[in-house]
């Protein structure tokens, strides 16, 4: 993982907006358990694209790890949102919806889930 970070972080140094640089740093930062640094990257990155979806999932992945579930139902709604056939973001959100004791929406978000990467 450190050389993925090392070679992110000078993608991103030639061009701070890199918006995948920041994705993908996020996700290698989330990988290392370094979720602050994760939610970090993501901002950066949504504050580059505010319509990167993709960023606003993996942020929402993030909140659910740190069992943030409100946080993280907000921000996977917004993905969703943006871009309403994200597979991620609907199978996230079902993980969020799940932990809030909130089983219909869970098994809505995690049908809709299953219907798009089998559209795939």
């Amino acid at each position: 993982f450190d050389e993925a970070i090392d070679a992110l972080k000078k993608a991103i140094e030639i061009d701070p907006q890199f918006k995948i640089a920041h994705l993908n740093l996020g996700f290698v930062y989330f990988e290392k358990g370094m979720l602050d640094e994760a939610i970090e990257e993501y901002e950066i990155a949504i504050g580059i694209d505010p319509k990167f979806a993709e960023a606003y999932s993996n942020m929402g992945l993030v909140f659910c790890e740190k069992k943030m579930f409100d946080e993280a139902i907000e921000i996977l709604k917004k993905a969703i949102e943006i871009n309403p056939t994200l597979p991620d973001a609907h199978n996230n959100l079902g993980f969020a919806y799940w932990n809030k004791d909130l089983k219909e929406k869970a098994m809505r978000e995690v049908t809709i889930y299953k219907g798009l990467i089998g559209a795939q």
